[in-house]
């Protein structure tokens, strides 16, 4: 199971039984800032939105990069769709409205590689 806190900007690890109930304490997977939402590809890649003008892919070691380094406009979903060459993520944003902003929402198509 993995668990976002945004105001520790983190992303935790929790092992599970076999009937669901937590096998251990939380596991520190990474702390790359305030995570909204993400999502997780078949290989662990997770991709994050973070309520900010970034989303970020964070291997499942931990390390994370930019794929979109602006232009989310407060990214607060995401979700992996498609398949083979139609791979991507569908990123909901807000258009900033929780700092005062005045532009739509929008629905952005990233593509994966």
């Amino acid at each position: 199971l993995y668990v976002s806190n945004s105001s520790r900007g983190a992303i935790y690890r929790i092992a599970l039984t076999t009937d669901g109930r937590p096998a251990s304490a939380p596991q520190l997977l990474t702390q790359p800032g305030p995570v909204d939402d993400f999502a997780i590809d078949s290989d662990g890649t997770i991709y994050a939105a973070t309520h900010g003008e970034t989303l970020l892919k964070i291997t499942p070691a931990g390390a994370s990069s930019l794929v979109m380094g602006h232009g989310c406009d407060g990214c607060t979903s995401v979700a992996i769709t498609g398949t083979g060459r139609d791979r991507g993520l569908l990123v909901l944003t807000t258009g900033r409205l929780l700092e005062g902003g005045k532009e739509p929402a929008q629905i952005l198509r990233v593509p994966l590689p």
